[in-house]
């Protein structure tokens, strides 16, 4: 920069109160003072990427000529922060003033800061403190996860967080929008049962969700780290007449569901016979129909046999069917006996 007399501004500029470092004798203040206007430097926003300059005045108000030197910055972010070249050391004469040009080059996103430092008159220095804020260059994807950020035009609200973007999975219990739709720890309800992935056990199937009943499926279907509690399990027996009566010398299987080919009761003592179980209608057939264990039941075995009168076929004296001796007096009624009176009357 060129040096810029400037007489009429000189009062001005010495009201103004410069920032010093003094490491030196007490009487290099008298021989020359080198005031900052402004006295610090804020850039404000800048993208990655790019550059701002911001102009940086040195008034020397002392009352000899000083050299300044080259300016040094110093703190964490050193190296985004620079001074134009101006030709160091470069003499400043007494009341005279030159512009720096300052810039801010921003390698990182967020709050930057640094000081600017600048020696004159040997022991003496000036410190300037300026400071900056980088945001993600325009378009770009700084955390690499396929989404642009938001600054830029894009949809990922934390763009230095690979985890979080529009795709990504709501995780639980993590105070983070991982998803970025604007909710914390509030996942998406994917098979659309009225909970979300946070609290549902199993976010594909809208049978399995807190509070839902429990079905005989052997799943968790509540939510409650337990199996098929509600359910009523059944033993199931062989039913091979499907009459709706088990064997009940068959081996039973128990489930809540129904088993194909069989019945939940071991009640049925012929399972070859549809028309033989627990509930049938008793005939005359010498069968135990209704399982009673009893063949005769209601039907009349009068001479006790234990074959009903209805399919006793025996045709002796002990025949059920009886009749016998009451047609025993045919002797009786022959009359062959009792017409003999017509040879008396011959």
């Amino acid at each position: 920069m060129n040096r810029i007399p400037s007489p009429s501004a000189t009062p001005a500029l010495l009201a103004l109160v410069g920032l010093f470092v003094f490491s030196g004798c007490d009487e290099n203040v008298g021989s020359g003072l080198l005031e900052a206007i402004p006295q610090s430097l804020d850039f404000g926003e800048v993208r990655v990427g790019e550059t701002a300059l911001t102009p940086l005045t040195l008034q020397n108000g002392g009352f000899q000529d000083v050299n300044v030197e080259a300016p040094v910055s110093t703190g964490d972010a050193a190296d985004a922060f620079s001074v134009a070249d101006q030709g160091w050391p470069y003499s400043l004469t007494q009341g005279d003033i030159v512009v720096l040009q300052v810039s801010f080059a921003p390698t990182a996103t967020g709050a930057q800061e640094s000081t600017v430092t600048i020696a004159y008159g040997g022991a003496v220095s000036l410190e300037v403190p300026v400071s900056g804020i980088g945001l993600v260059a325009e378009g770009t994807d700084a955390d690499g996860d396929g989404y642009p950020d938001v600054e830029g035009g894009g949809d990922d609200c934390n763009d230095q967080d690979p985890l979080v973007n529009p795709g990504a999975t709501e995780l639980c219990d993590d105070a983070i929008d991982n998803d970025c739709d604007g909710t914390i720890d509030v996942g998406e309800d994917a098979d659309s049962d009225g909970s979300d992935a946070c609290i549902d056990c199993d976010d594909t199937s809208n049978t399995i969700y807190p509070g839902a009943d429990e079905l005989c499926d052997g799943l968790d279907n509540d939510c409650d780290q337990t199996v098929d509690e509600e359910v009523v399990i059944s033993d199931w027996y062989t039913d091979q007449d499907g009459d709706g009566y088990g064997d009940s010398d068959s081996e039973p299987v128990s489930s809540c569901d129904e088993v194909p080919g069989s019945a939940p009761n071991g009640d049925d003592c012929d399972d070859q016979d549809e028309d033989i179980h627990p509930n049938a209608i008793e005939y005359c057939d010498y069968k135990d129909s209704n399982c009673n264990g009893e063949i005769v039941d209601h039907y009349l075995d009068d001479d006790g046999d234990g074959r009903p009168n209805c399919v006793d076929d025996d045709t002796g004296d002990d025949d059920d069917s009886a009749g016998d001796d009451d047609d025993a007096g045919d002797d009786d009624d022959s009359g062959d006996d009792d017409d003999s009176g017509d040879d008396d009357d011959s």
